[in-house]
């Protein structure tokens, strides 16, 4: 097994395994991937972050926004959103750790991280897609 093999297994633990939470992913087709090709019959696990720092574009300042990105592993989704199709997608995620009614949001900017097996989502509200 090769260093990139062993690092994207390594995705398993840092993704979907103890910090990993439910993500429902919708292709530009309408199809609903809601479970792991890695672990068949189990959700789609990934990395959620609510929150994203910013910069206020009237006073140059660092502010945090409700701007969600989620990081999922490659491997387990049979379909991936590329350059071409990303705004044709939308996620589903928890609206926050204590609150798990799904809000669906939009992708603004997909980011492959090829060399990890990784892909992040950085998300917005759907009107402003």
């Amino acid at each position: 097994m090769d260093l990139r093999q062993t690092i994207e297994l390594d995705t398993a633990d840092t993704v979907e395994n103890d910090f990993g939470l439910p993500v429902i992913l919708i292709s530009n087709t309408g199809n609903k991937i809601s479970t792991s090709l890695n672990k068949p019959g189990t959700p789609l696990l990934g990395q959620i972050l609510w929150d994203t720092i910013d910069v206020n574009p009237e006073t140059g300042g660092v502010v945090i926004v409700n701007k969600p990105n989620v990081t999922l592993r490659t491997s387990s989704l049979s379909e991936i959103p590329d350059e071409n199709n990303y705004k044709l997608w939308n996620v589903q995620i928890w609206k926050s750790l204590t609150d798990h009614t799904l809000k669906t949001w939009a992708i603004k900017i997909p980011k492959n991280g090829k060399s990890l097996g990784t892909i992040t989502l950085f998300l917005e509200n759907l009107a402003q897609s």
